[in-house]
């Protein structure tokens, strides 16, 4: 019987852990070629190891969602890698934050990813 996403290309971002993980080894269970974006590259690496050790095919790609020169480079290396983009599930994410209330000066830009310890990060803009 086929697979419902047999030959199908997926993007997954933030699928180094948790919800994304799970996504992405779903996907690739159901066929798909997955793509596996995260800032963190120990946890998309083990995600790309656990979708081959499952029989899958899966690449890994560092990027975070809130920089877009690396969101374009996530985007490009998956063409490249794949030839296109069928699907895309989003769990990473950013969300701007003012560090002044009621004031346009001192935006973050900051992921809204869970933090492990000593990955803490934002950008002012």
């Amino acid at each position: 019987m086929p697979k419902l996403l047999q030959g199908k290309i997926a993007l997954v971002t933030g699928g180094g852990s948790g919800i994304g993980r799970a996504t992405a080894l779903k996907l690739a269970k159901e066929g798909a070629k997955v793509m596996i974006a995260d800032y963190v590259p120990e946890g998309g690496e083990r995600t790309v190891r656990m979708i081959e050790e499952a029989g899958g095919e899966a690449s890994f790609v560092a990027a975070d969602v809130s920089v877009t020169k690396q969101v374009e480079a996530m985007v490009a290396k998956t063409i490249a890698s794949y030839g296109r983009i069928d699907c895309a599930f989003n769990k990473a994410a950013s969300t701007v934050h003012s560090t002044t209330p009621g004031s346009k000066a001192g935006w973050q830009i900051r992921s809204s990813a869970p933090r492990r310890p000593g990955t803490a990060r934002s950008r002012s803009t």
